[in-house]
């Protein structure tokens, strides 16, 4: 198993935006990623306009494949069009 969490902090008036794109995103993953087992946005409470991205994938080649999906390709300039800072992303291995 292989797991991702991403937390991205979204420019003031880009929140809609941002919802809208990672939204599609994350029905293109449920709808044409088999290997991944779980892609989830999250809002962080008290903190306007900072997210967390939980992904889980079956295995790295399964990511790999993730981040190699034309939904990722054209999601992803988009998504980082509206961050007030980058992305910062942690990646797991399961035990």
């Amino acid at each position: 198993m292989y797991g991702v969490i991403a937390s991205v902090k979204v420019k003031e008036g880009q929140i809609e935006e941002f919802e809208k794109v990672v939204g599609a995103l994350a029905k293109s993953v449920a709808a044409d990623e088999p290997e991944c087992k779980n892609f989830e946005v999250f809002k962080v409470r008290n903190a306007p306009g900072q997210y967390k991205i939980l992904e889980i994938y079956n295995s790295k080649d399964a990511f790999k494949a993730h981040v190699g999906a034309a939904h990722f390709k054209d999601a992803q300039p988009k998504m980082e069009a509206t961050f007030a800072e980058p992305m910062a992303v942690e990646m797991m291995e399961g035990i």
